[in-house]
């Protein structure tokens, strides 16, 4: 069941469940994942407000805790993968599909 909640179009539970385009980037996934901890963020925002009660507030404080410290991994990982390109000469913003195995056709 699909949920909207203050102005998203959809929940990060639906988006991971859809099919991918194609091959996608370590730089777009982090991305798309940073953009869902938004919507987590913000569904726990409304969730407190909406039940205004003790126990929920310390159980968002939780939630939101976890969500900011999977947040800081993820910009840790993304700067470390932009420093490792960066270093060994490579584009820190790699093309989206990989290249064709060669094959000989002896």
């Amino acid at each position: 069941m699909l949920r909207k909640f203050r102005g998203e179009d959809e929940t990060p539970a639906s988006t991971e469940s859809r099919p991918e385009a194609g091959p996608t980037t370590v730089e777009a996934r982090l991305d798309n994942l940073m953009q869902e901890n938004g919507n987590l963020k913000r569904q726990v925002n409304y969730f407190e407000v909406l039940l205004g009660d003790e126990d929920i507030f310390r159980l968002s404080k939780g939630l939101r805790a976890v969500v900011s410290e999977f947040n800081g991994r993820l910009e840790s990982s993304n700067r470390q993968w932009m420093g490792d390109e960066r270093h060994r000469g490579g584009d820190p913003r790699p093309p989206t599909c990989a290249a064709a195995p060669k094959v000989d056709r002896e």
